[in-house]
Parts: structure tokens; sequence; C-alpha cells
């Protein structure tokens, strides 16, 4: 489902106008912690979304780790 809808988005914002922007979120923290720290992809950019949201939305962190937690995801690899 998950590409299904971002094949949509992109298919529809081919040149990033406008929605495909979401897509991004915490892309570019992501590329830095995934050169510097050698993890993957995924867990950088989940690392990524964590700064932003830091940086610009802290009322939103619960909701992350509660997010991130349901996920299963271990915090420390990607710190």
């Amino acid at each position: 489902m998950c590409m299904d809808y971002k094949k949509k988005i992109t298919t529809e914002d081919f040149k990033e106008n406008g929605l495909r922007k979401i897509l991004n979120l915490g892309h570019t923290f992501g590329h830095a912690f995934e050169k510097k720290n050698n993890t993957s992809h995924g867990l950088s950019v989940a690392r990524g979304i964590e700064v932003i949201l830091q940086l610009f939305t802290p009322g939103l962190l619960s909701d992350y780790s509660s997010l991130i937690a349901k996920l299963k995801i271990d915090k420390y690899i990607y710190t």
C-alpha cells in the first residue's frame, strides 16, 4: 500500500512542485546520518525525521516515540 501511495504521488507531481515534497521529510538529515554512521537508509531517514521534529515541532516527539516503539525500532541503532 505504501509503495502504491508513493507511486501515485510521484506520478502526479513528477517535478516535485507540490505534494511530492512530503516524501522528503527527514531525508536531508537522513542522508548525513546514513553516510556518517553507515546505517540503512530507512533508519537514517527515521532519525532525520526525529531531528526535524525536535527543531520545528517538539510537541510531536511523544507521538513519534510511540510510533517508533510500535514499529519496534531500536532508537539506539540510529543515533
